[in-house]
């Protein structure tokens, strides 16, 4: 058997951060709650950031992190603001950030995928893929997205049967995501005969 794909697939918008909750229920508006509004909205605009936002929003993120917060609230605010820095250009703060996150729990998948599509707009697809073997490794109710992100960064580096394997994968974990769906259609396995090679 053979593989046959079609080279039409687009990074922009099927890749997605995901914002981090905050551990506590804060009612009202705090810098923390905003810190997070603005990376959902980052997600939810395909890793887009409006350009009036990111000021404000670093700014707000800044001021969480300034306060007294739990282990786990600290962490959401680590990752959200690394998605907005993400989404603003700045990989170098996105990645320490990530990384700070990561130091304080190294078991969060999320924050894997999160650092991994970071990497991914970045073109530094290997290191993308590692982020996204960990985040594999984790497991986690996200490992669907893992698999995926991971396809787009194995087709990148040329790993085609790689890339087909964790869109089945992606597929066979949330059968109705249909970016996965999509991707995984481009793909035809065909007999292999004698003679081609």
């Amino acid at each position: 058997m053979k593989l046959h794909y079609t080279n039409a697939f687009v990074v922009a918008g099927l890749l997605g951060a995901m914002p981090a909750h905050a551990a506590d229920i804060t009612i009202g508006k705090t810098p923390a709650a905003d810190c997070f509004n603005a990376a959902q909205t980052v997600s939810l605009s395909g890793n887009a950031l409006p350009g009036v936002l990111d000021k404000d929003a670093l700014s707000n993120c800044a001021e969480a992190l300034s306060n007294k917060m739990t282990t786990k609230d600290r962490i959401a605010t680590l990752v959200n603001r690394g998605t907005i820095e993400a989404a603003s250009g700045d990989l170098t703060s996105s990645l320490a950030d990530y990384d700070a996150a990561l130091a304080m729990n190294p078991k969060m998948a999320d924050i894997y995928i999160d650092r991994g599509t970071a990497l991914m707009r970045a073109a530094r697809y290997e290191e993308a893929r590692a982020s996204f073997d960990q985040a594999v490794s984790l497991g986690g109710t996200n490992t669907y997205f893992a698999y995926f992100n991971r396809a787009l960064a194995e087709e990148k580096v040329g790993n085609i049967n790689g890339a087909y394997q964790d869109y089945k994968q992606a597929v066979a974990l949330a059968p109705n995501y249909q970016p996965a769906k999509n991707e995984l259609a481009r793909f035809q396995i065909v007999p292999h005969t004698k003679g081609q090679g």
